[in-house]
């Protein structure tokens, strides 16, 4: 079984515990409501869409000056925007709570997106870890 099918949870809800299938944030967060209350489920199912911004106004937000040459650098840019985002909103819980989803949520994206074709382009190329004869 490969790990994008396994069965696994989230922080951010990607994923379902009790499915072996990717099932996103606002059906998983709609499910938990009263299916006879259809007002408050499409609410729910509104409010809850992954926030993505449209092609035409991502030009605001072009990052491709920004050249880290090194992990500690990227962990600067990251940590800058995220403190400007917290000075700009007020020191409050919610809002910390806000950064650290978002940056929970931009890794597992990562990961999905990026780490986990490369890591099986690499099991292709060199074999995978024979788990049942390490007895697993």
């Amino acid at each position: 079984m490969s790990f994008r099918k396994m069965k696994t949870s989230s922080s951010c809800g990607m994923f379902h515990v009790k499915h072996s299938f990717p099932v996103s944030w606002e059906t998983s967060y709609a499910s938990r409501i009263n299916p006879s209350d259809k007002q408050p489920r499409e609410l729910a199912v509104q409010c809850m869409r992954m926030p993505y911004i449209k092609q035409e106004d991502r030009k605001k937000f072009n990052t491709s000056h920004l050249r880290p040459e090194s992990a500690g650098e990227l962990n600067f840019i990251i940590s800058q925007l995220c403190a400007q985002y917290l000075k700009e909103k007020g020191l409050k819980y919610q809002y910390i709570n806000e950064i650290v989803g978002v940056l929970e949520c931009a890794k597992e994206k990562f990961y999905r997106r990026i780490a986990a074709p490369y890591e099986d382009t690499k099991i292709a190329e060199a074999g995978d870890i024979d788990y049942k004869k390490l007895g697993l």
